[in-house]
């Protein structure tokens, strides 16, 4: 089976989960052509991503890019079309999204008006639906939105085969809509967090006697930063030092974070972290912080939490209030309330060890269901069947 991989973006998790992908898929045998962004500038970020993949598979893991050098899609600038003429030029069985979110909202509404896909994308069309947020609404079958009766459609006319999706609740919700159609795939991590908390402080130059709170990853104005650094400079006796790791991506949280950390409170690794450099930070930190702000959908960092065996403190809506709340990974506060999440962190300062304890367990049981293996079983098993 030879595989089109379409995968045009670099940021944020999008690599992490190409990887994801392609060893699963090169593991069951598949043949893979991976659609990325290939161009001089990324190429480097790719091979070392990608790493022992390009050298143990040459034989079965092809290379080609989606985006010509000025980061336009290669067919007209888009890329469904650029889609089309991949799956057509590589002569590939099947096409395979690690993001749907990439062509679905365009696409969806193009539909509802009764334009259509090119055709020889029909019923060939799967992959991972990060945000499907009209899907979440009750109504979406009476056309709630244009994006819900241009997917109708898509179900109806054929054009999707298999769609995998992150929330395992909406997955029950959504499951029996079309036969054979909808996959729940877990939000996986991988890494060894099993470093000793002191000598992962000590290489970070941390405090080794600090209640440590971490964020973790591109922060975005949405990842709630700027909430988090309010509530802490706001109470300058709290007992939280800030490990802020990830690029910095939210102009209106940067300063309170240097100011944290020229008062001795926060320590910031303002880049791209390696996998290593991850795995000390959730080694280091009592605590991980998810202040997301009106979030849809899933979170890898709570996956990665949870694994680490730290109890988290996030926001309550969503899914990831729902599952902190569900297997006990943690507190939870009021989406966006700056004094709900003052009282979070208190409660979690004045718990006792036996409380902790007990939530880093029910974390190492949740972790266990998104493990690689779980998610390399979700996807082959969905996708053979």
């Amino acid at each position: 089976m030879h595989l089109l991989i379409f995968e045009p973006r670099t940021q944020g998790h999008h690599l992490t989960w190409l990887r994801y992908v392609a060893e699963d898929f090169l593991s069951a045998g598949f043949r893979l052509t991976l659609a990325v962004d290939y161009r001089r500038a990324q190429q480097a970020l790719l091979h070392e991503t990608l790493g022992e993949l390009l050298t143990e598979h040459v034989a079965r893991l092809h290379l080609l890019s989606a985006l010509d050098e000025q980061g336009h899609f290669v067919v007209k600038r888009d890329a469904l079309l650029t889609l089309s003429e991949l799956l057509r030029s590589t002569q590939a069985d099947d096409v395979f999204l690690t993001n749907c979110d990439e062509i679905a909202s365009r696409c969806l509404r193009r539909l509802a008006l009764g334009w259509r896909p090119p055709a020889n994308l029909r019923g060939h069309l799967n992959g991972i639906y990060f945000r499907p947020r009209f899907l979440s609404q009750q109504t979406w079958q009476q056309a709630f939105s244009l994006k819900a009766s241009g997917f109708r459609k898509a179900l109806q006319q054929g054009w999707i085969n298999r769609l995998w999706l992150l929330d395992e609740y909406l997955h029950q919700q959504v499951q029996s809509y079309a036969e054979n159609t909808f996959y729940h795939l877990p939000d996986p991590w991988h890494g060894d967090f099993s470093q000793p908390q002191p000598l992962a402080r000590e290489h970070l130059q941390l405090p080794p006697d600090a209640r440590i709170v971490l964020c973790y990853g591109l922060m975005t104005p949405r990842k709630g930063l700027r909430l988090l650094t309010q509530v802490l400079l706001e109470q300058p006796d709290a007992p939280w030092f800030l490990l802020c790791a990830g690029r910095l991506a939210d102009p209106a949280a940067a300063p309170n974070v240097h100011l944290l950390q020229a008062q001795g409170r926060a320590l910031v690794l303002d880049r791209y972290l390696t996998e290593a450099e991850e795995a000390l930070c959730f080694a280091a930190c009592d605590l991980v912080a998810l202040p997301y702000l009106q979030h849809f959908g899933s979170s890898g960092v709570l996956s990665r939490a949870a694994a680490a065996g730290k109890p988290v403190v996030g926001a309550d809506s969503g899914l990831l209030g729902q599952r902190i709340r569900t297997h006990g990974l943690g507190w939870t506060f009021r989406d966006g309330n700056p004094a709900a999440l003052q009282q979070a962190l208190q409660q979690a300062a004045r718990s006792s060890r036996a409380q902790w304890a007990q939530l880093s367990q029910a974390g190492l049981e949740y972790a266990a269901h998104c493990s690689r293996s779980a998610y390399r079983q979700a996807l082959l098993c969905a996708y053979n069947a």
